[in-house]
């Protein structure tokens, strides 16, 4: 009897490793803590769960400053951000902003030129 109990607790063990290890995504994480036996990996988990929400919410932020392409829409990134994947990138793509010849994005230059039916503007897009 007693060895039938060991072998359940160890596949239960090896169970329990296998979904842990094998999830990559929240909603796979999620199914291992809705179905772990032992829950070993319990804090791991939850832990993992915040990791990807927490980066799902930074590449959206970044994605949405290189959209907005300004200088404080990646001073926003950055100083918001907690794992900063995009940390070089945001910082290259600043100093791109910086050292324009005119001082402003591309996309600002393209709505300055269009919105004010303005050729001198237009002529600015179009050399940056």
């Amino acid at each position: 009897m007693a060895l039938l109990a060991d072998i359940e607790q160890e596949e239960a063990i090896a169970e329990d490793r296998q979904a842990f290890t094998t999830a990559k995504t929240i909603d796979e994480f999620d199914a291992y803590l809705e179905t772990c036996k032992l829950c070993r990996y319990k804090t791991d988990a939850a832990a993992a769960i915040e990791k990807l929400r927490i980066q799902s919410q930074e590449r959206l932020a970044f994605f949405g400053a290189k959209e907005d392409n300004s200088l404080e829409a990646f001073d926003a990134y950055l100083a918001s951000c907690s794992l900063c994947e995009f940390r070089q990138e945001a910082d290259a793509l600043k100093e791109a902003l910086r050292t324009s010849p005119t001082g402003l994005s591309e996309r600002d230059l393209w709505f300055g030129a269009r919105d004010n039916e303005d050729l001198a503007a237009l002529t600015r897009y179009v050399d940056a």
